[in-house]
């Protein structure tokens, strides 16, 4: 996660070293921004869980440069006891997007922003069902509880910010692309599934826990740009043997 966030932080320098409208030529990144002290959200047999894996994705607010929104995973979780599942240490957990802002060389929290659905409930990072998004994964608690799957479950990955200063993000699971409002509502899901407008069906065919892993905007504020994390299971998983 840590080095995940430090490319992106450091794409981030190369991009304000080399735009010719940016503001800080002169400024001199660190080697890498932490939390100085980020919130325990567990303690398991020792061990401590931190709410600071603001590690997903990264992107510059359009009319601060200083200011940089990060987003988290779907929150803390390792390989479970069988195939294809996953302990999750605090099942709920909410995906969120923190607000950074550059300060004499460090990235300083100023904000969070709690990713909620259309009825203003907080999302949780659980998987979705089969037909709704769903990899198959089988989700457990700490104590070795089975957890239910949540139709709203997002595995966050891709953020881009819209000039209007609201949120898309894509995950892995559907994959789905939510537009988000400023204050972290949902505007709007779209996915290959129930919504009601979708992506091209084609995209439920991702592999398992491998779908839109980044996700921009381009400069007009007009079309979302994409990347699937693995190449589609299309027309079938053999179809793609050999792929990279």
């Amino acid at each position: 996660m840590r080095k995940k966030l430090l490319s992106m932080f450091v794409l981030a320098a190369l991009y304000a070293c080399n735009n010719d409208d940016n503001p800080f030529k002169s400024v001199s990144y660190p080697d890498m921004a932490e939390a100085s002290e980020p919130k325990i959200i567990n303690n398991i047999n020792g061990v401590k869980v931190y709410n600071g894996g603001y590690g997903s994705s990264l992107v510059q607010d359009p009319q601060d440069k200083s200011v940089f929104y990060m987003l988290t995973d779907r929150g803390p979780n390792i390989d479970g006891p069988v195939k294809d599942s996953k302990v999750f240490s605090n099942p709920d957990f909410t995906p969120q997007i923190g607000k950074f802002q550059l300060k004499e060389g460090k990235l300083v929290q100023i904000g969070t922003i709690l990713l909620k659905n259309a009825a203003g409930k907080n999302l949780t990072g659980l998987p979705n069902p089969i037909g709704s998004g769903g990899t198959g994964e089988i989700a457990y608690d700490t104590k070795g509880n089975v957890l239910s799957n949540d139709i709203d479950g997002l595995d966050s990955e891709g953020l881009a910010i819209a000039p209007d200063g609201t949120f898309w993000v894509s995950d892995e699971y559907g994959p789905h692309i939510i537009h988000f409002d400023k204050n972290g509502n949902t505007i709007e899901k779209i996915n290959p599934f129930n919504t009601s407008r979708k992506i091209p069906k084609v995209f439920a065919k991702r592999r398992p826990n491998r779908g839109m892993e980044g996700l921009c905007i381009t400069p007009d504020g007009k079309t979302l740009v994409g990347i699937m994390q693995f190449p589609l299971y299309n027309p079938s998983s053999t179809d793609m043997k050999g792929s990279l």
